[in-house]
């Protein structure tokens, strides 16, 4: 099946409903209905850290999202300051069959 991605952020932050770091430097994919949290692993090579369903979303890439996952907790994401330079993440791609959508909204 090919997903369908609508938001790309990298490099994000990703926080809880309270604002607790749940991941730093992270690339934050969100289609459809899921959301996927990559993070550098061993070696710095990326690793799927988060796989959820999304039940709510809201944002936009310069102010931040919103997103109510499957189990009705909340992850804010916001744009990292910096580059992020070096990071693997900075060039990876969805490891999976993708197509981008235009953002609606």
């Amino acid at each position: 099946m090919t997903e369908k991605i609508r938001e790309n952020m990298f490099p994000a932050l990703v926080m809880d409903e309270s604002g607790g770091v749940l991941f730093k430097e992270a690339r934050v994919l969100v289609g459809e209905d899921r959301v996927w949290v990559y993070v550098g692993g061993p070696n710095g090579k990326p690793v799927e850290a988060l796989n959820r369903r999304v039940t709510a979303f809201e944002g936009r890439p310069t102010t931040g999202w919103r997103l109510v996952i499957d189990d009705d907790s909340v992850l804010q994401v916001k744009r990292s300051q910096g580059c992020a330079c070096g990071s693997l993440l900075r060039g990876m791609t969805p490891p999976f069959p993708h197509v981008y959508v235009a953002r609606t909204g």
